[in-house]
């Protein structure tokens, strides 16, 4: 089967060790609820539909993970890690040693780690975060400019180094003042 209630499903990647992916659901909100908006009682979003999903409303995302039957059908899904939407501050909607509204992911499989790409406003930086699977911990591995995204996180190999390499998009767009860059 399938579902219209995912909001903000953004990038997938696979992991072959493991044969599950791994997808960024940016935030959790309206038809992912359970007859809510915003954690408030509405059925605006659920009218019409199966109201198959039923997670609490989180502004800051998570990370599924989804496991793959030998046809490679999604068979479950379920949080693999979560922005904290109580730990901000005033910079920050989102706990800062969180995830905040993760928008790329990229399975690397020779060093067997996720990396979560962030495009949000509730981290005053964005940050590439790097996710050990087995450890269930992460590392901020690059902070772009206030204002940009983090893209386009990949592995490249070239001869015997690695290159993690990801792209800061459009920082400072807000500005009007190139001194200020």
């Amino acid at each position: 089967g399938a579902t219209t209630e995912l909001s903000k499903f953004e990038g997938v990647s696979f992991d072959p060790k493991r044969n599950k992916l791994y997808a960024a659901v940016s935030s959790l909100k309206n038809g992912m609820e359970d007859n809510q908006k915003g954690g408030e009682d509405d059925l605006s979003y659920d009218i019409g539909n199966g109201n198959d999903i039923k997670v609490a409303y989180n502004k800051c995302g998570c990370i599924y993970t989804m496991d793959l039957d030998e046809s490679s059908s999604v068979t479950s899904m379920s949080p693999l890690v979560c922005g904290d939407p109580n730990g901000g501050d005033e910079l920050n909607e989102c706990n800062i040693d969180e995830i905040a509204n993760p928008d790329n992911v990229a399975y690397l499989d020779g060093l067997d780690v996720l990396l979560i790409a962030e495009d949000t406003s509730k981290h005053e930086n964005n940050v590439l975060w790097s996710y050990n699977i087995d450890e269930g911990t992460k590392d901020r591995i690059m902070m772009v400019p206030k204002g940009a995204e983090v893209t386009s996180p990949y592995l490249y190999k070239l001869g015997e180094y690695d290159y993690i390499m990801a792209v800061s998009q459009h920082p400072q767009e807000e500005t009007t003042d190139a001194s200020n860059s």
